[in-house]
Protein backbone atom coordinates (compact mmCIF):
# COMPACT_ATOMS: atom_id res chain seq x y z
CA UNK A 1 0.00 0.00 0.00
CA UNK A 2 3.05 2.32 1.07
CA UNK A 3 4.52 1.68 -2.69
CA UNK A 4 1.13 2.47 -4.08
CA UNK A 5 0.64 5.68 -2.44
CA UNK A 6 4.13 7.09 -3.15
CA UNK A 7 3.67 6.00 -6.85
CA UNK A 8 0.20 7.91 -6.98
CA UNK A 9 1.89 10.71 -5.22
CA UNK A 10 4.80 10.67 -7.82
CA UNK A 11 2.60 10.90 -10.77
CA UNK A 12 0.50 13.49 -9.37
CA UNK A 13 3.80 15.83 -9.05
CA UNK A 14 5.26 14.84 -12.59
CA UNK A 15 1.85 16.09 -14.28
CA UNK A 16 2.08 19.11 -12.09
CA UNK A 17 5.83 19.95 -13.00
CA UNK A 18 7.09 19.50 -10.12
CA UNK A 19 10.31 18.32 -8.84
CA UNK A 20 10.22 14.44 -7.97
CA UNK A 21 11.85 12.89 -4.87
CA UNK A 22 11.13 9.94 -3.15
CA UNK A 23 10.16 9.77 0.41
CA UNK A 24 13.03 9.71 3.21
CA UNK A 25 14.75 6.56 3.08
CA UNK A 26 14.77 4.14 6.26
CA UNK A 27 17.79 2.98 5.54
CA UNK A 28 20.17 5.37 5.55
CA UNK A 29 22.83 3.66 8.04
CA UNK A 30 26.07 4.12 5.98
CA UNK A 31 28.76 2.24 7.72
CA UNK A 32 32.88 1.96 6.70
CA UNK A 33 33.49 -1.61 6.51
CA UNK A 34 37.03 -1.84 5.78
CA UNK A 35 39.96 0.39 4.28
CA UNK A 36 43.27 -0.53 2.88
CA UNK A 37 45.58 1.86 1.07
CA UNK A 38 43.95 2.09 -2.46
CA UNK A 39 40.50 1.63 -1.48
CA UNK A 40 37.28 1.38 0.66
CA UNK A 41 34.16 -0.12 1.31
CA UNK A 42 30.99 1.30 2.30
CA UNK A 43 27.94 -1.00 4.12
CA UNK A 44 24.43 0.29 4.63
CA UNK A 45 21.27 -1.35 5.50
CA UNK A 46 19.25 -2.10 2.13
CA UNK A 47 16.51 -0.13 1.26
CA UNK A 48 13.75 -2.90 -0.01
CA UNK A 49 11.91 -0.43 -1.89
CA UNK A 50 14.62 0.34 -4.24
CA UNK A 51 16.18 -0.46 -7.54
CA UNK A 52 20.12 0.15 -6.90
CA UNK A 53 21.96 2.68 -5.13
CA UNK A 54 24.25 5.54 -6.15
CA UNK A 55 27.74 7.21 -4.42
CA UNK A 56 28.32 10.33 -4.20
CA UNK A 57 31.87 11.95 -2.60
CA UNK A 58 32.37 15.21 -1.60
CA UNK A 59 34.20 17.31 -4.09
CA UNK A 60 36.11 20.09 -1.71
CA UNK A 61 37.14 22.04 -4.77
CA UNK A 62 33.89 22.82 -5.95
CA UNK A 63 31.63 22.33 -2.70
CA UNK A 64 30.05 19.70 -3.76
CA UNK A 65 28.79 16.08 -4.02
CA UNK A 66 29.58 14.25 -6.93
CA UNK A 67 28.43 11.06 -8.17
CA UNK A 68 31.48 8.59 -8.46
CA UNK A 69 29.78 5.02 -8.54
CA UNK A 70 25.63 3.76 -9.27
CA UNK A 71 25.00 -0.13 -7.77
CA UNK A 72 22.02 -1.84 -8.58
CA UNK A 73 19.58 -4.50 -6.96
CA UNK A 74 17.49 -3.73 -3.99
CA UNK A 75 19.31 -5.51 -1.69
CA UNK A 76 22.74 -4.43 -2.20
CA UNK A 77 23.99 -3.23 0.89
CA UNK A 78 27.93 -2.76 0.13
CA UNK A 79 30.35 -1.19 -2.58
CA UNK A 80 33.86 -1.16 -2.83
CA UNK A 81 35.57 2.02 -4.44
CA UNK A 82 39.11 1.63 -6.00
CA UNK A 83 41.69 3.73 -7.11
CA UNK A 84 41.60 5.90 -3.89
CA UNK A 85 45.08 7.77 -3.03
CA UNK A 86 46.23 6.49 -0.01
CA UNK A 87 46.48 7.98 3.59
CA UNK A 88 43.72 10.40 2.36
CA UNK A 89 40.60 11.21 3.94
CA UNK A 90 37.08 11.13 2.03
CA UNK A 91 33.66 12.24 3.15
CA UNK A 92 30.45 10.25 1.26
CA UNK A 93 26.56 9.56 1.02
CA UNK A 94 24.51 7.25 -0.93
CA UNK A 95 21.01 7.67 -2.47
CA UNK A 96 18.71 5.06 -2.77
CA UNK A 97 16.48 5.27 -6.21
CA UNK A 98 13.29 3.72 -7.44
CA UNK A 99 12.29 3.30 -11.39
CA UNK A 100 8.90 4.85 -12.61
CA UNK A 101 6.60 1.64 -12.27
CA UNK A 102 3.44 3.39 -13.24
CA UNK A 103 3.44 4.01 -17.20
CA UNK A 104 5.25 7.31 -17.51
CA UNK A 105 8.04 5.64 -18.94
CA UNK A 106 11.16 3.64 -17.47
CA UNK A 107 13.84 6.15 -17.92
CA UNK A 108 12.34 7.78 -15.37
CA UNK A 109 13.85 7.64 -11.35
CA UNK A 110 12.88 9.24 -7.98
CA UNK A 111 15.82 9.58 -5.55
CA UNK A 112 15.52 9.45 -1.74
CA UNK A 113 17.74 11.74 0.17
CA UNK A 114 21.11 11.70 0.72
CA UNK A 115 21.94 9.17 3.81
CA UNK A 116 23.70 10.06 6.83
CA UNK A 117 27.89 11.90 5.34
CA UNK A 118 30.91 9.01 6.72
CA UNK A 119 34.29 10.13 6.62
CA UNK A 120 36.57 7.45 5.39
CA UNK A 121 40.07 7.52 5.38
CA UNK A 122 42.34 5.20 3.45
CA UNK A 123 45.12 3.16 5.26
CA UNK A 124 48.42 5.30 4.78
CA UNK A 125 51.79 3.75 3.34
CA UNK A 126 54.82 3.57 5.66
CA UNK A 127 56.99 5.82 7.12
CA UNK A 128 60.59 5.68 8.76
CA UNK A 129 62.43 6.85 11.60
CA UNK A 130 65.86 8.81 10.56
CA UNK A 131 68.93 9.12 12.02
CA UNK A 132 67.96 12.77 13.56
CA UNK A 133 66.75 10.61 16.40
CA UNK A 134 68.94 11.40 20.03
CA UNK A 135 69.38 10.75 23.33
CA UNK A 136 69.73 12.23 26.99
CA UNK A 137 70.63 10.27 30.14
CA UNK A 138 66.93 9.96 30.47
CA UNK A 139 64.62 10.29 27.43
CA UNK A 140 65.07 9.44 23.64
CA UNK A 141 63.61 11.74 20.87
CA UNK A 142 62.32 10.31 18.26
CA UNK A 143 62.08 11.70 14.46
CA UNK A 144 60.69 10.43 11.36
CA UNK A 145 60.30 11.70 7.92
CA UNK A 146 56.85 13.84 7.26
CA UNK A 147 53.85 11.99 5.62
CA UNK A 148 52.11 13.84 3.73
CA UNK A 149 48.06 13.02 4.65
CA UNK A 150 45.76 14.40 1.99
CA UNK A 151 42.27 15.95 4.08
CA UNK A 152 39.16 16.23 0.83
CA UNK A 153 36.44 16.54 3.88
CA UNK A 154 36.77 20.35 4.54
CA UNK A 155 39.27 23.03 4.44
CA UNK A 156 41.12 22.38 7.70
CA UNK A 157 44.76 20.92 8.05
CA UNK A 158 45.59 18.18 6.11
CA UNK A 159 46.58 16.10 9.11
CA UNK A 160 43.09 16.76 10.88
CA UNK A 161 42.48 13.13 10.31
CA UNK A 162 45.87 11.32 10.29
CA UNK A 163 48.71 11.23 12.95
CA UNK A 164 52.00 8.62 13.62
CA UNK A 165 52.17 6.36 16.47
CA UNK A 166 55.06 5.85 18.55
CA UNK A 167 55.92 2.33 19.48
CA UNK A 168 58.48 0.78 21.69
CA UNK A 169 59.92 -2.30 22.65
CA UNK A 170 58.99 -4.23 26.05
CA UNK A 171 61.44 -6.42 27.14
CA UNK A 172 58.99 -7.62 29.29
CA UNK A 173 56.15 -8.65 27.24
CA UNK A 174 58.53 -8.82 24.54
CA UNK A 175 56.28 -7.17 22.08
CA UNK A 176 56.06 -3.75 20.49
CA UNK A 177 53.76 -1.61 22.25
CA UNK A 178 52.54 2.21 21.66
CA UNK A 179 53.97 4.78 23.65
CA UNK A 180 52.44 8.17 21.64
CA UNK A 181 50.33 9.13 19.38
CA UNK A 182 51.20 12.72 17.28
CA UNK A 183 49.36 14.63 15.02
CA UNK A 184 50.31 14.31 11.72
CA UNK A 185 51.84 17.89 11.22
CA UNK A 186 54.65 16.75 13.36
CA UNK A 187 58.25 15.07 12.44
CA UNK A 188 59.15 14.27 16.53
CA UNK A 189 58.31 13.90 19.70
CA UNK A 190 60.37 13.45 23.05
CA UNK A 191 59.78 10.58 25.37
CA UNK A 192 60.78 10.72 29.06
CA UNK A 193 61.12 8.56 31.60
CA UNK A 194 63.72 6.37 30.14
CA UNK A 195 66.93 4.71 32.21
CA UNK A 196 70.86 5.96 31.50
CA UNK A 197 73.09 3.50 29.94
CA UNK A 198 70.02 1.71 28.28
CA UNK A 199 69.31 0.41 24.54
CA UNK A 200 65.30 1.14 23.37
CA UNK A 201 64.05 -0.19 20.17
CA UNK A 202 61.50 2.07 17.97
CA UNK A 203 59.07 1.72 15.91
CA UNK A 204 56.61 3.80 14.09
CA UNK A 205 53.50 3.81 12.30
CA UNK A 206 51.13 6.58 10.09
CA UNK A 207 47.58 6.22 11.03
CA UNK A 208 44.35 8.06 9.35
CA UNK A 209 40.81 8.30 11.03
CA UNK A 210 37.54 7.28 10.18
CA UNK A 211 34.41 8.93 11.75
CA UNK A 212 31.64 6.64 11.94
CA UNK A 213 28.22 7.75 14.02
CA UNK A 214 30.70 10.22 15.84
CA UNK A 215 33.00 7.99 17.03
CA UNK A 216 36.47 7.76 15.49
CA UNK A 217 38.30 4.41 14.11
CA UNK A 218 42.23 4.61 13.70
CA UNK A 219 43.19 2.91 10.67
CA UNK A 220 46.97 1.77 10.95
CA UNK A 221 49.41 1.99 8.34
CA UNK A 222 52.70 -0.19 7.98
CA UNK A 223 55.17 -0.01 10.75
CA UNK A 224 58.69 1.49 10.22
CA UNK A 225 61.85 -0.82 10.43
CA UNK A 226 63.41 -0.83 13.59
CA UNK A 227 65.56 1.49 14.68
CA UNK A 228 67.49 1.50 18.11
CA UNK A 229 69.24 4.00 20.42
CA UNK A 230 71.67 3.91 23.68
CA UNK A 231 70.82 6.62 26.30
CA UNK A 232 73.89 8.91 27.51
CA UNK A 233 75.52 7.44 30.63
CA UNK A 234 75.87 9.77 33.49
CA UNK A 235 79.81 10.85 34.08
CA UNK A 236 81.65 9.72 37.32
CA UNK A 237 83.24 12.19 39.54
Amino acid sequence: MKKIISGILALSMAISGSAVMASAATWQNVNQQSSNTNDVTLRWNPDASADGYRIYKWDQANKKYQGVKTVGGKWKSAVKLTGLSSGTSYRFVVKSYTYDKIGLGSNRIFWTPKSNAIVVSTAPGSTYITSNTRSSTDAVRVFWNKYNFKNLVDGESNSKFGGIAVKWFNKNSLKYEDVAYVSGGRTNVRLNGCLPGKKYTFKVAPYTINWVAGSSVKVMGTDSAEYSIKTKTYWAN
